[in-house]
């Protein structure tokens, strides 16, 4: 009698062990939830790399605050606005496709995805749009690997719902690519375009200026009675007031943009406001100070008030910004130099004190060099210091040199396979335009 009593306790003590282990394995499974491909996110290594960028792009696995090359811009993140710190992880599914995902604090985690393509990066907006105390999310994602990331990029947006979040939807085949159809038509008056929207409930009619209009005529010399070769979407966006603000890019290679501006009711986002803008990069022209040209054996001088300016410096400002990080056909490690060294930095440095409208020179193919006040180093964001830009050619393949923030005779050097041709065709085009050759 004894022994069955003794048996039946050990029974039931050995169901309770077990029943104790099983729920807390399902803890174990609460705060280490399964990825798309199934793995946890316990299983990605807490090292850092010093990988750049574009091998981070393409091969790594893990979380971002890790990777030196994104300098801090995912460190002790709050998206959720709990006050816990959240996290992203970048991981390949089996077929190749990338994905993100964002793991909150308190365990959940929000996927974005998959890409096929390797080349679209990360950044996060937060907003509360629903007013319910909690952020939603706004993912956007840039083209890396393009010279028109316009019509890459995507742009996603997470709206809080009883402690989790929700997609939404803004088009049937695509989550991440928010479009607002958009008609471009020529009119009968040279330059004038009609730009209209019947689902933004908008138009106006638009003259292209002066200064575009080169460009303008270079790239749309079949610009019929749609927009042929633009397909609108938008490419990236801002938040301000809880309202969502959208861009979508009109015109290759011209500023225009229509700013859409959303606000969420009744479960969904409405259209406040829309408008037509100029953006004409004057954030990317604010610490130049002037720009000297080398082509066809004379030396020109431009102040920054010259319009025709906006898109090489551009151009310039975008090759500075990807070089050291790798992308768009560059992916050479940067040298480092002192002017002395490198012939075009010091010919170019003969003419920093100099203002004469023309100077006749020889021995050096084309070089534009951005003179420009020092831009500091920023703790937590992309911002890497630099002093002045100097890209040349050097038979078929450009160069980018960009000073150093602490000394000026310092430099480093990227070699551009390729861009030779390139840079002699901007160049070319901007003193086109300027002087009207």
């Amino acid at each position: 009698m004894k022994k069955g009593i003794i048996k039946k306790r050990f029974i039931q003590s050995a169901l309770i062990v077990i029943m104790i282990f099983i729920l807390f394995l399902l803890a174990c499974q609460k705060v280490k939830p399964k990825l798309m491909d199934g793995r946890t996110v316990s299983q990605f290594p807490e090292e850092t790399t010093s990988m750049g960028y574009v091998d981070f792009l393409f091969d790594y696995e893990g979380y971002l605050d890790l990777v030196d090359v994104l300098q801090g811009e995912f460190v002790h993140r709050d998206f959720d606005g709990d006050g816990q710190e959240d996290r992203v992880l970048q991981y390949v599914l089996k077929d190749g496709r990338k994905m993100y995902a964002i793991i909150f604090g308190s365990g959940e985690l929000l996927e974005i995805g998959p890409f096929e393509s390797a080349w679209i990066g990360m950044s996060i907006l937060t907003e509360d749009f629903n007013a319910d105390g909690m952020k939603d999310i706004v993912y956007i994602g840039q083209d890396m690997g393009s010279d028109y990331p316009e019509s890459g990029s995507k742009i996603a947006v997470f709206m809080s719902e009883n402690g989790t979040y929700k997609n939404v939807e803004w088009t049937e085949k695509q989550a991440t690519e928010i479009r607002f159809p958009v008609s471009c038509k020529k009119t009968d008056h040279k330059y004038e375009v009609n730009i209209s929207s019947r689902c933004l409930n908008f138009e106006e009619f638009y003259t292209i200026p002066v200064d575009e209009r080169e460009v303008y005529d270079s790239y749309f010399v079949e610009y019929g009675e749609d927009t042929g070769k633009e397909e609108n979407m938008a490419w990236r966006a801002d938040v301000r007031d809880q309202k969502l603000i959208l861009y979508e890019k009109l015109f290759y290679r011209l500023p225009e943009e229509l700013q859409i501006e959303l606000e969420w009711s009744d479960d969904r986002f409405l259209v406040h406001n829309v408008k037509l803008i100029s953006q004409k990069k004057q954030e990317e022209r604010a610490s130049t100070s002037r720009v000297i040209i080398n082509w066809e054996n004379e030396v020109q001088f431009f102040d920054t008030d010259t319009p025709e300016l906006t898109g090489i410096v551009q151009d310039i400002n975008a090759l500075a910004w990807i070089a050291p990080r790798g992308g768009a056909g560059i992916n050479t490690e940067g040298i480092e130099q002192v002017q002395e060294e490198n012939g075009y930095i010091a010919e170019s440095s003969r003419y920093l004190e100099q203002y004469d409208e023309i100077i006749d020179t020889e021995g050096y193919d084309t070089w534009v060099r951005v003179v420009q006040k020092q831009v500091r180093s920023e703790t937590g964001t992309t911002e890497t210091g630099h002093g002045d830009y100097l890209i040349y050619r050097q038979g078929d393949n450009g160069y980018l040199a960009v000073q150093s923030e602490m000394d000026s005779a310092s430099w480093t050097v990227w070699e551009l396979p390729g861009y030779g041709e390139w840079l002699d065709k901007e160049v070319a085009m901007f003193i086109r335009m300027v002087t009207g050759l």
